[in-house]
């Protein structure tokens, strides 16, 4: 890993260390060992591509989408059926 990358992951673990609002909005719910670890192959991508390993705020989005449980609580599942084919649908 090169040292750019290295200090742009290390930039974003303290901001999201030391940013409680920052680190609910990204981690919440999350694996964080695997964000991070996502983190760094999105940036490893971008510095081999453009020579800047800095996300944006997209691809951010996207690791959050990526890595979220896929999981209904209890009152969700109450209102929705799966429909074979079709998924999840609400009768509201």
């Amino acid at each position: 890993m090169s040292a750019e990358i290295h200090i742009y992951l290390r930039k974003i673990k303290t901001f999201l260390t030391s940013n409680e609002e920052a680190r609910n909005y990204f981690l919440n719910g999350l694996n964080e060992e695997l964000f991070f670890n996502e983190l760094e192959v999105v940036s490893e991508n971008n510095f081999n591509t453009t020579g800047n390993p800095t996300l944006t705020k997209e691809q951010f989005e996207g690791i959050k989408i990526k890595l979220k449980p896929n999981k209904l609580n209890k009152e969700e599942e109450n209102l929705f059926f799966d429909f074979k084919d079709f998924g999840l649908i609400s009768l509201n």
